[in-house]
């Protein structure tokens, strides 16, 4: 999968290609070996490099090739922040709800 990473008002966005954009921000340390190439030959491209130390998400990767680019996190770990974060939403609506809040 083709990812494009950037900061954005202090959040981590990831852009798979033909996808929408993703704002999770990762949690405080988070490191991965996937890098999301921005320049080298394999720009645009995405890479696990689990033969190297982990980098800390949206720190600068390189491969040692000519490749360098950011340090994202995965599919299966952005999917279970985004329901950590919607799961923690829901249930302070419904603590709200319970005592009256808005």
């Amino acid at each position: 999968m083709n990812v494009f990473a950037y900061f954005l008002g202090g959040l981590l966005v990831l852009t798979p290609a033909m996808t929408q954009a993703s704002a999770v921000k990762p949690k405080p340390g988070q490191k991965s070996t996937l890098c999301a190439y921005n320049s080298g030959p394999k720009e645009g491209q995405t890479e696990n490099l689990s033969d190297k130390e982990p980098v800390l998400i949206g720190k600068t990767c390189v491969d040692g090739q000519g490749n360098s680019g950011f340090s994202v996190m995965d599919e299966v770990e952005e999917e279970a922040l985004e329901r950590e974060e919607a799961e923690k939403r829901i249930k302070e609506a419904r603590e709200n709800q319970l005592t009256g809040k808005h």
